[in-house]
């Protein structure tokens, strides 16, 4: 099963992205992150691990090494054929948490993580179309031509979430553990 450990928005920054990935959806026809209810958020570690309890139990041991920090959203770019997203600049508080979170990860024989999420091979980013078509991609493109613009976005909470389809599991703000069902 894989989980992701992601880092959330403040309310501001949340606001842009979120406005973004709606106007994609309206231009491209593909909603695919609204139907899915995808919140904008940047994926610090992909794991996979043999049941929810241990992802659980992952990301309770995790939690003090979460720090909220700031970034700079700056760039647009593509995984091809079929993902759109804004590119965040690596600065310290990105490669901290990458460093700490995959540091911890690797105390556990049955967590296995994605190659692409580690330290030094890892492309932090926000999605804002997934599942796109080679038309939908270039309308896609086109509408972040025209409207997208680097932000510094303050990184404020981090949850833990089950992929396909995304569902938050627990959610960390500042020192407070939520379970999010």
């Amino acid at each position: 099963m894989g989980y992701l450990i992601s880092a959330y928005f403040d309310k501001e920054s949340n606001n842009i992205l979120s406005r973004h990935i709606r106007e994609i959806a309206k231009a491209s026809g593909n909603d695919f992150m609204i139907k899915n209810s995808v919140p904008p958020h940047l994926t610090i570690s992909f794991f996979e691990a043999r049941s929810e309890d241990t992802a659980k139990t992952v990301f309770q041991g995790i939690q003090e090494k979460l720090k909220p920090g700031e970034i700079m959203i700056a760039s647009v770019g593509a995984f091809f054929p079929n993902v759109l997203f804004a590119e965040a600049v690596q600065n310290a508080c990105l490669f901290e948490l990458s460093s700490a979170v995959n540091e911890e990860l690797q105390r556990y024989d049955e967590i296995k993580v994605n190659p692409y999420y580690r330290p030094f091979s890892w492309i932090p980013h926000v999605t804002f179309g997934k599942t796109l078509d080679d038309e939908q991609m270039r309308t896609a493109f086109s509408y972040l031509q025209k409207h997208f613009n680097p932000i510094t976005a303050g990184i404020e909470s981090f949850a833990l979430a089950r992929t396909n389809p995304h569902r938050e599991i627990m959610i960390c703000q500042g020192t407070g553990l939520i379970t999010a069902e």
